[in-house]
């Protein structure tokens, strides 16, 4: 038994289409969105046969595309006139932006610049906020700060090698640091000496704080700076190098977690193993930094802009009744966090007797008695 496509004659645009596979004219589908997929990679032709587009009808009475722009220019090119379908609900533009990147994420066709393309639009026709996007896409909202810079500061050169894959996000988001025509030198130098991913986000950084000589010599013969080991200082000794050294890997690692994202096409058992472990690592670096943030108080380990407040001793002010003393002690951050949890990290040696506000009101009143009392006696004598 074969189930043959039927011809869509311009159906009504209700949900009960949604999920039919048919046929529609070509005349009938709309290509509103293909300037968010520059970044489309050409697959190459196999035997096997081509699936059909993805579509959404719109109230216009026509269909627009959200997967299969070059499929459709492939059939457009060969004279076909009914194209292979698969309808969509109706919805709104921002939920086709949506499934355009659903549609488009499990073959891994989708790219850095298409994501950013996407981000954008939705910033500039959609008028959402960029947190809005970020619940809408299930991503973090550092995610959809980076595809922003990638739209709007990187050079029409960076855009095309990163659509063409011939530059990863990485190094995109570094190139985003530097004016067009830097950008376009920078590459023209990767490109004419080869350089290595790592030997080309070096570059970046070296160009960065270089003057406009330095820069000239880098362009010219980048080698001897990207690949040469940096020579030891003669007061740095060879321990102090190499920790130095590892500090920079644990700080590359640090930027890789931040950038980590869960694949939504994984099967649900993986995601739930993925999530477990990811949030056993965001654990184990919450106590990290807490812990560091006891071994060094006048450091801010966790970026809380209450932390100077919390690691300086909290002096009792008889002056000002009105201020409680439980107020110096109001813990900032997540207010959902665990409260007990950093406690257990501290080493009692760096503990003081936790006192309640009576014992404290207590101890500052006897301090003032006691220093009434040592003046009393001072005068005394004098007289």
């Amino acid at each position: 038994m074969t189930n043959e496509p039927m011809v869509l004659n311009n159906p009504s645009p209700t949900s009960r289409t949604a999920g039919n596979i048919g046929l529609l004219p070509i005349q009938s589908l709309k290509t509103s969105y293909a300037c968010l997929r520059p970044g489309a990679i050409h697959q190459h032709p196999n035997d096997t046969a081509e699936l059909p587009i993805r579509v959404v009808p719109t109230d216009d009475g026509l269909y627009e595309v959200i997967d299969g722009f070059k499929r459709l220019e492939g059939w457009r090119e060969q004279g076909k006139d009914l194209i292979p379908v698969v309808l969509e609900c109706p919805s709104r533009a921002e939920e086709h932006k949506r499934l355009l990147l659903l549609a488009n994420s499990p073959p891994r066709t989708l790219t850095a610049l298409d994501e950013a393309r996407v981000v954008c639009s939705l910033l500039t026709e959609e008028a959402l906020t960029q947190n809005t996007i970020a619940r809408m896409l299930r991503r973090k909202p550092q995610w959809v700060a980076r595809r922003v810079e990638l739209a709007t500061r990187l050079s029409p050169t960076a855009q095309t090698q990163l659509a063409h894959g011939s530059i990863g996000p990485t190094l995109a988001h570094a190139l985003c640091a530097l004016p067009d025509k830097d950008q376009d030198a920078v590459l023209g130098a990767i490109d004419r000496h080869r350089l290595k991913h790592r030997e080309a986000l070096v570059l970046v950084a070296a160009y960065r704080v270089a003057d406009e000589p330095d820069r000239h010599e880098l362009l010219r013969a980048p080698l001897g700076r990207v690949r040469a080991e940096p020579a030891p200082s003669p007061t740095t000794s060879t321990l102090a190098t190499e920790l130095e050294h590892r500090l920079e890997r644990i700080r590359e690692a640090l930027l890789d977690l931040s950038e980590f994202v869960i694949p939504l096409e994984l099967a649900p058992a993986e995601q739930r193993r993925l999530e477990a472990r990811l949030r056993s690592v965001l654990a184990q670096l919450h106590h990290t930094a807490r812990a560091l943030e006891t071994e060094h108080p006048a450091a801010n380990l966790t970026g809380d802009p209450d932390d100077s407040e919390q690691t300086s001793p909290a002096i009792p002010k008889t002056s000002s009744p009105e201020v409680q003393p439980t107020e110096s002690r109001a813990p900032g951050g997540d207010p959902d966090r665990d409260r007990k949890a950093p406690h257990l990290l501290r080493q009692p040696r760096d503990c003081s007797p936790r006192r309640t506000p009576s014992a404290t009101r207590t101890s500052a009143c006897a301090a003032g008695s006691a220093s009434t009392g040592l003046r009393c006696s001072k005068a005394a004598r004098g007289s």
